[in-house]
């Protein structure tokens, strides 16, 4: 008769500007009794290859139990999506990671899937063979590092950001509203050095990815203002290296004003909503 041990749920941060993600880590199931010990203490193992990368918080037990107990749960590596999806939303999980052992005498056969609760899609499997237990902790970092490369990231945007970049020939004042996904709209009130205002809404995309050059992160922002008439706010274009607070409610970067790209001008953006 198939076991499923005891549930181990973890959270912890993916990168250093972003928040923490919760990952239910489910004990391997295994078909031999002989082998109980040893799966959990592998599991055990691979709780703390992930959780090297941030901070962890353990769900209470009675929240866990619960949830099982509703559900009649039993963790293996074929989980459908639907009782996945139910697991994961019921006990607060971002993804749940599930597996199983064959213990077919030699080698033992390892399968394990991480599942996106939101979006019920494998977000990462793999299969390891194994003449040895002690074979486990060598290819286990890896496995472990590629969950938490794959593991999705909540928007550290979504909302409202402003700041004013300033220049000796202009104000230009921002509003900009990120959306949940790609999308953002962008007020801007520029002020030139004869006191003339300008007002512009326009729209567009951005992104926030890392950069492999410099190790850090790239901030992109792409708008148009149809109504512009002046050259420098008919678009925006922007991609450059950005510094964000440890708070993420405000971030920096510097831009070329202009399209002539003699000097670089700093903008900052707070986030107010």
């Amino acid at each position: 008769m198939k076991k499923s041990i005891l549930i181990s749920i973890l959270m912890f941060a993916a990168a250093v500007v972003l928040p923490a993600q919760t990952v239910a880590v489910f004990d391997f199931d295994c078909d031999d009794e002989a082998y109980y010990d040893k799966v959990s203490t592998m599991t055990d193992l691979l709780v703390h290859e992930l959780v090297k990368g941030g901070d962890v918080t353990v769900v209470e037990r009675k929240k866990i139990d619960k949830v099982m107990a509703e559900y009649s749960f039993q963790a293996n590596p074929y989980i459908d999506i639907t009782t996945a999806k139910q697991m994961g939303k019921g006990i607060g999980a971002d993804c749940i990671i599930v597996g199983s052992v064959a213990a077919l005498g030699c080698p033992l056969y390892i399968t394990a899937r991480m599942i996106d609760v939101e979006k019920g899609t494998v977000l990462h499997s793999a299969k390891m063979s194994l003449n040895f237990w002690n074979e486990y902790e060598s290819q286990l970092p890896k496995f472990a590092s590629e969950c938490v490369k794959k593991i999705p990231q909540p928007n550290i945007f979504t909302g409202v950001w402003t700041g004013t970049l300033s220049t000796d020939e202009f104000d230009d004042s921002y509003e900009i509203t990120f959306g949940e996904k790609s999308k953002c709209n962008v007020k801007v009130v520029s002020v030139d050095s004869d006191g003339k205002e300008t007002a512009l809404e326009g729209s567009g995309t951005y992104s926030y990815t890392s950069d492999s050059f410099s190790g850090g992160k790239i901030f992109k922002l792409n708008a148009t203002f149809r109504n512009a008439k002046t050259k420098r706010l008919r678009k925006i274009e922007w991609a450059y290296p950005a510094s964000m607070n440890r708070d993420h409610t405000e971030f920096s970067i510097n831009v070329y004003p202009d399209s002539a790209k003699k000097e670089l001008a700093r903008l900052t953006l707070s986030k107010v909503e």
